[in-house]
């Protein structure tokens, strides 16, 4: 730990204070002065300190504060951090989107853009449908959601492109250029794959070096994701493309 010059002639203060406590009565004979004075010069040398060191602590505390004031971290449901995060921005040059299906995210980002906001890419990472699930109808529902996707093309969307992944995630995140992240997880219900709930989530923020990291974090592993299986997986949908999935 690196200890700053006022710290250090803190340090040094309390140590004459100290030393001169021990040896009262020497000091008073060596520089000759009444027992009185130097008490008194002693008491001056010590609030002088005392006031530095206040200040010191008042300077810490206006930093603490601001560090409370500006989170890194909170916790919200969906909804409102969604649209909190789209709406305190004009433009969002790349909105990256893991999920199951978007079912949820689809309609908050609708809802949340206006003419004065808009998105120049959107890419979206969603779970591949097995053929039991097909025969389900839940490929028609995922149809369903990849066609609202389309019809915000060339309104509030520029360019998106979606592909598949075949694992069921237990997570998901919406990153918004590199200035946050939201992070949240999905509840299933045991024998019933089709309920599942989400919890709060969690929203991180770049106004600081550890949120940025994270942040980073969250796109690489997107990003690196996205093109792995974009290369194995036949199915992916540009947003001016017919979707057909297989």
């Amino acid at each position: 730990m690196k200890l700053k010059i006022g710290n250090i002639i803190n340090i040094i203060i309390y140590s004459i204070l100290i030393l001169l406590l021990m040896f009262w009565n020497i000091f008073v004979g060596f520089i000759k002065i009444s027992s009185e004075s130097l008490f008194a010069t002693a008491i001056g040398v010590f609030l002088f300190t005392e006031i530095g060191v206040i200040r010191e602590l008042n300077k810490i505390n206006d930093k603490l504060s601001g560090f409370a004031n500006n989170e890194i971290v909170s916790s919200d449901d969906l909804n409102t951090a969604l649209i909190s995060a789209i709406k305190s921005k004009r433009v969002i040059n790349h909105m990256r989107i893991f999920a199951l299906s978007t079912n949820v995210i689809q309609p908050i980002v609708r809802s949340s853009l206006n003419s004065k906001t808009i998105i120049r890419k959107c890419s979206m990472l969603i779970r591949n449908l097995n053929d039991e699930e097909y025969e389900k109808n839940f490929g028609n529902e995922v149809i369903s959601i990849i066609n609202r996707w389309q019809n915000m093309k060339g309104r509030s969307i520029s360019k998106f492109e979606i592909t598949f992944f075949d694992t069921l995630p237990s997570d998901f995140n919406i990153i918004i250029d590199d200035d946050i992240a939201i992070i949240g997880n999905y509840i299933f219900t045991a024998n019933d794959k089709s309920n599942i709930t989400i919890d709060r989530v969690i929203s991180v923020s770049n106004s600081r070096e550890s949120g940025k990291d994270v942040i980073h974090s969250y796109i690489e592993r997107f990003d690196k994701s996205f093109e792995y299986f974009k290369s194995v997986n036949e199915n992916h949908i540009r947003g001016d493309e017919e979707c057909h999935l297989h």
